[in-house]
C-alpha cells in the first residue's frame, strides 16, 4: 500500500445486475492494480475519502448497510460515499452513514430504472431538512435512449455525458486513478 493513500475505493461486491458494454470493472490495466482485502481493518489507517462501490452494492442491502456503518465507525472523520445503480428501500437506513451518493442510470435503462430513479428522488426530496449536509450527485451515461426526469432541487451534482473508457481515463490518469486514490476488492463477508 502507497503511504500516499488518501482515499479507498472499494468494491464491496463484483456481482452486477446489468451487463454494460464498457464496465469499468473490465477495465484490466486498472483492475489489476486492485488489491485485494478480506477485513475492512486491512485498510490504511488514515483515509480523507472513501468510495463504497461494486459490482452493484445494492444487490445486497444489509452487507452495504453493515460495511458504510462499519467504515462510518472506523474512519468517523473521513468523506463516506457510496456508489450504486439500483434503488433499494433500504437506502432509507444506509444514507444516514454516508456523507453522498452517487447514483448512476446506466446505458440500456429501461422504465423500471426510470421508475427506481424517481423513488429515489422522492426518497431524498422527503429527507431535505435532515439530509441537507449530504452530496446527492447523479450521472446519466449518454446512451440512454429513455427520457430521464431529473428533479433539480434532488441533486447537488448532476451529469449527462458519454461513459469514458479505459484509455481514455488512463490518458487523464496514468494509474487510472486520481493520485492519492488506491481500489481495493473486498472479500470478506
Amino acid at each position: 500500500m502507497s503511504p500516499t493513500t488518501v482515499k479507498a475505493r472499494i468494491l464491496i461486491t463484483e456481482d452486477c445486475n446489468r451487463n454494460c458494454s464498457g464496465c469499468c470493472n473490465s477495465y484490466s490495466k486498472i483492475m489489476s492494480r486492485a488489491q485485494y482485502v478480506d477485513d475492512l481493518t486491512d485498510l490504511p489507517g488514515e483515509l480523507k475519502s472513501i468510495m463504497i462501490t461494486g459490482g452493484e452494492p445494492m444487490l445486497y442491502p444489509e452487507k452495504t448497510q453493515r460495511i458504510a456503518e462499519e467504515l462510518r465507525g472506523r474512519y468517523p472523520s473521513s468523506n463516506l460515499y457510496l456508489y450504486s445503480a439500483l434503488y433499494h428501500d433500504n437506502l432509507e437506513m444506509i444514507i444516514p452513514a454516508l456523507d453522498g451518493f452517487h447514483y448512476t442510470i446506466h446505458e440500456g435503462a429501461n422504465k423500471k430504472d426510470l421508475f427506481l430513479l424517481d423513488k429515489l428522488q422522492e426518497l431524498v426530496q422527503n429527507h431535505k431538512d435532515e439530509w441537507s449536509d449530504k452530496s446527492f450527485r447523479l450521472y446519466v451515461d449518454d446512451r440512454v435512449n429513455l427520457p430521464v426526469r431529473i428533479v433539480p432541487n434532488v441533486w447537488t451534482q448532476s451529469n449527462i455525458s458519454a461513459w469514458i473508457t479505459e484509455q481514455e481515463l488512463l490518458d487523464q490518469q496514468p494509474n487510472g486513478l486520481p493520485v492519492g486514490e488506491q481500489l481495493f476488492i473486498y472479500t470478506g463477508n
